[in-house]
């Protein structure tokens, strides 16, 4: 069976909070491969948590900002999707709320 993108929801965002919500599309269907990618201050600094479930694909610091303060980490992580998933949020945490783009 080919790949074929099916739907992607939109941009889900939070500065001041440590929990970042993901919608999952009511159209999902059960075996559906659901992928997020977050973005956030450092890792080491202050990590972010998956939902039960999903699966860290990779997490990469970026440490080449002209500012140290700058200087950001993105995870990519996946998830095989069940029916209760279609329309479900899907909560991924940071440990502290440091006002930074938790996306």
């Amino acid at each position: 069976m080919p790949v074929t993108f099916v739907t992607r929801e939109s941009l889900a965002v939070n500065i001041t909070t440590v929990d970042l919500d993901i919608l999952v599309d009511a159209i999902t269907l059960h075996n559906d491969i659901l992928i997020a990618q977050i973005i956030n201050k450092s890792v080491t600094a202050n990590p972010v948590t998956p939902p039960s479930g999903w699966t860290e694909v990779i997490a990469t610091e970026v440490n080449d900002c002209a500012l140290a303060a700058d200087d950001h980490q993105y995870s990519l992580y996946w998830k095989r999707a069940v029916a209760a998933d279609a329309g479900a949020a899907h909560r991924f945490t940071k440990t502290t709320d440091d006002n930074v783009l938790f996306a």
